[in-house]
């Protein structure tokens, strides 16, 4: 292609362009009579590819959209179709006593809730939770607790050797569930226990 024709083009896209409508701001009120009174307007329409934000009265957000989605797609509140979900979240969470403690992460995320008649904090996916919304440490579930010293110490010597909790358990003369609550503090340890895994530790090392 020639520098002449490359020219001849690229003068005849900005007649096109200078050719075409320029919708006001009232035309863009008409195209936005879909959303209803529920939307309000906030900034001036300018064109199609110029930014707008709208206040959504019923969620209580500022959604910014570029004018050609709502004129051509008729799309609606960003917020609330990400959040189509919460709603219901909420009115099951009431339903059964729990609050929610983190911001909505969709049906398959995962969220921190707290049981109000026991005041128990827990996660559970959103999808499960609809499937049982019981507290699991009232159901049998140990919460996990800030783990002594002597968990610490058999969690960094077996982690530096490379042994696995069985292995460990194994070499300790315990069972694996042993050094299982002591690693996740679901227990405190004994003076017996320091006194012979410490043994147990120095005489591998």
């Amino acid at each position: 292609m020639s520098a002449i024709e490359s020219d001849n083009r690229s003068y005849k896209r900005f007649l096109n362009r200078a050719d075409e409508i320029r919708h006001t701001n009232d035309w863009f009120v008409k195209q936005c009579s879909y959303l209803g009174a529920d939307y309000e307007l906030l900034t001036e329409y300018h064109s199609l590819q110029s930014k707008v934000t709208f206040y959504h009265k019923v969620c209580g957000h500022h959604w910014t959209v570029n004018p050609d989605a709502v004129v051509y797609k008729h799309v609606k509140c960003s917020w609330c179709r990400n959040h189509r979900g919460l709603p219901k979240l909420k009115r099951f969470c009431k339903e059964h006593d729990l609050k929610i403690l983190t911001p909505w992460a969709k049906h398959h995320g995962i969220m921190k809730f707290q049981s109000k008649k026991c005041g128990h904090i827990f996660t559970r996916r959103v999808g499960y939770l609809y499937k049982n919304p019981n507290c699991p440490y009232c159901n049998g579930y140990r919460q996990r607790q800030k783990p002594g010293r002597l968990g610490k110490e058999i969690y960094e010597w077996r982690h530096k050797k490379g042994f696995t909790q069985a292995e460990t358990a194994e070499l300790f003369h315990v069972s694996p569930k042993t050094v299982s609550y002591l690693e996740r503090g679901y227990v405190k340890e004994t003076e017996e226990q320091t006194r012979l895994f410490k043994y147990y530790m120095n005489s591998l090392a």
